[in-house]
Formats: C-alpha cells, structure tokens, sequence
C-alpha cells in the first residue's frame, strides 16, 4: 500500500465517524470527498453516527423540535423547541402531508391530493412517485439482502368490495429500481393496513386484533426481503378494543416498544405500562418482552387517564414522550413527558378554530446521506437508444 492510500484511508475513516447533518456541508469541499459520500458502503459505514432528531406530525405538517430529557424535572424548566418546518426543496408551497412513513433517514408523504414522495430531509433529495390507484395508506421498507447498498420498495394498501359484498385488501409493491409497481399475490382477509405503523430495520410493524372478538393480542410485521405478513406475540393478554388502548414505537433503531392503557378500571387502574423487546425482532418465535415503565397517575397526583396516541421512549432516562389530541380542548395537540415520578405538558396546540380527525404523531428521526433510488428512462434518438438517469 502506497503512502498516498494510506492517508486516504486514514481520512475515509475520520470522516465516516462525522455526524451526516456536518457531511451534507463538507461533502462539497472537493471533489473527493463528494464522491465519497455518494459511496453506499461508505453511507452505510457513517449511518447513525449523527444525533436522533424528533418529529411531531400534526394535521398537515411535519415539525422538527429539541427536548433535553434531562433538564425536565418540574413544570417550570423544560419545554420542546421547535426548529423549523419540513418543506418541499423542489416546490415554493409546503408539502401538506396526510401520512407519513419512514425508514433509514428517508421519508415517505402522501399529501393532500393523493401523491407520494419520498424525501431525504438531510440531504433535501427527493423523488416523486407515480400513483395511479386510490390507495389507503403506504409504507417505506427495504429488502435486507446484505448488500452495500438496499433494495428500498412501498407497500401500498386498498381496499375493494368482491361479489359477496365483502371488503377485500389488495397490497402492491412499488420497487424504485424498477419504478413499477405490482400486485402482491397475498390475502389476509383477518388484517387491514393501519396508517398508525412503525419501521425497524426495514420491515414495517403493526398492532391488530382478530376478527371475531377484536382482542388486540398480537402485532403484524410485513418483511420487505420475503414479502409476507408475519404474527409476533404481545406481552399482555388483551381486554378488546374498547377497553384499552395500545401503542407501538421503535427505540434506537434496535427494539420494539409497546405502550398499553386499560379503561374498563379507570377508578382504580389509572396505570400506563410499557414493555421493550429484548430479543431479536426478526425471531418470531422466540420474541419477549421486559416490562420497561408503569406510570401510575394517581401517584403523580393526576386524575384522570392521560391518552397517548404516540410515544417515544429515553431509555437512559426512564421517560416517555407521548402525544395526543385533546378533544375536550379544541381537539388541540398536546405533548407530555411521563415517569415514575414525574408528569409534565411541555406543548399545548395554539388554537387554530380547525381541526383533525388524524392523531398526532411523534417520530425518531436519524439523519443520514442515504441516496434515493433514481430512476432510469430510455431516450430514443436518430434509432440509437439513450439511458439517462432522472430523480
């Protein structure tokens, strides 16, 4: 190895370890270094070095804020700060979102008028997607084939009458690298598409019920690489869905986390539980949980059960961030941290005389340089065939 190669490699590395967030302005210092961080092996080697944002998704609008989890011990100190607003790089109006799905860094919306994009926030990359069909909701994955770089597809839900007037799901993949989609030869006739899912190494993850008795007792996981809907057990036995409430969330990229409130026993009961994986997620068979937190409010002084719609999880700390609508408040968007000592509103929705019928959403976001699959059209000119690449 030659001298030259060697510091090359020497600077690879140093810049593997800065934060993307940093990258996406240095990557333009030379030529070098731009290549570099076009690299699949080289995003994969960097991804996850940059800090965990968070995301508070409401109505129309996806906001970016900050909240030190060690800062909040009483009413008084600590309140989330937003930074800004995610907005279209390539449109001069924002980018209205009615779902929202993401996996890896990117982001997937549907807007308001039915049209998908995916959305590198880091890198401000994006790719617009054709969607000819009325689709229900549609989810970002990728197929873990072990390669430098992945195999992004959407899994695309709707929902049709047959000839005995039963509602039948139909699912689709969307692949980037062929930029088509195709009707995926599965039938779960006992599963239906909740626009409530969460992400976890590429596969996308559910709550549902059975059927007959509409207990909640287990989750839903749609493999990207098999392409298959899969069961995983719950922690809990379920009481149905009008006497709990239950909520999944991911924590660092790495676990599964699942929230659960009962109301058949709100005199006595006020409690809210959450449990964490402590096995691997894509062993089925084998998956348990540990009981992470309980929350009891009538300890803290609070009467009355305090919903949550989405959460996210500070190991460290042993807190939870959790958002709701508040509908006997103008059906505001309310955000509050919960412990085992400690109940605290750091955000309450300044009354806009409208509102959602959407839950509000609370998102771990990680930057990343990870490219969007562009997408190849055929030119053809003077009888000779011409590939370029468009996004």
């Amino acid at each position: 190895m030659m001298f030259t190669d060697l510091l090359w490699e020497v600077e690879s590395e140093i810049l593997s370890r800065v934060p993307a967030t940093f990258l996406k302005k240095f990557r333009f210092t030379c030529k070098r270094w731009y290549n570099l961080t076009k690299e699949p092996s080289f995003i994969k080697k960097n991804s996850g070095k940059a800090a965990t944002q968070m995301l508070l998704k409401k109505k129309k609008s996806v906001l970016p804020f900050n909240i030190d989890f060690h800062g909040i011990h009483n009413r008084y100190d600590q309140f989330i700060e937003f930074t800004g607003k995610l907005e279209s790089p390539k449109d001069s109006e924002d980018v209205k979102v009615s779902e929202i799905s993401h996996c890896e860094g990117l982001i997937l919306c549907k807007t308001k008028d039915k049209r998908l994009v995916v959305w590198n926030p880091c890198t401000g990359q994006t790719r617009w997607i054709q969607s000819s069909t009325m689709h229900h909701s549609c989810f970002l994955g990728y197929e873990n084939n072990n390669k430098s770089c992945n195999s992004y597809k959407i899994l695309r839900c709707s929902y049709d009458n047959n000839d005995q007037g039963a509602t039948v799901a139909k699912f689709e993949i969307y692949e980037f690298n062929s930029d088509s989609w195709r009707v995926l030869d599965v039938t779960h006739e006992w599963f239906a598409c909740s626009e409530v899912s969460v992400s976890l190494k590429g596969d996308t993850y559910w709550l549902d019920s059975d059927e007959v008795d509409g207990l909640i007792n287990h989750i839903v996981r749609f493999d990207f690489t098999r392409e298959r809907f899969e069961r995983l057990p719950l922690p809990f036995p379920s009481h149905g869905y009008n006497e709990e409430l239950a909520v999944l969330s991911v924590v660092r990229e790495e676990k599964l986390a699942v929230l659960r409130q009962l109301w058949f026993d709100m005199v006595n009961d006020l409690k809210m539980k959450i449990w964490l994986t402590n096995t691997q997620t894509d062993e089925a068979k084998g998956l348990s949980w540990s009981e992470f937190l309980v929350v009891d409010f009538n300890k803290l002084g609070i009467h009355g059960m305090t919903r949550a719609s989405s959460f996210l999880v500070d190991e460290e700390t042993k807190k939870v961030l959790c958002c709701d609508t508040d509908m006997d408040d103008d059906y505001r968007t309310t955000v509050y941290v919960v412990g085992e000592d400690i109940h605290k509103e750091v955000y309450r929705e300044i009354p806009t005389g409208s509102w959602s019928w959407q839950c509000p959403l609370l998102i771990s976001y990680v930057p990343s340089l990870v490219e969007i699959p562009t997408k190849a059209v055929t030119l053809v000119s003077g009888g000779n065939e011409i590939s370029q690449i468009i996004n």
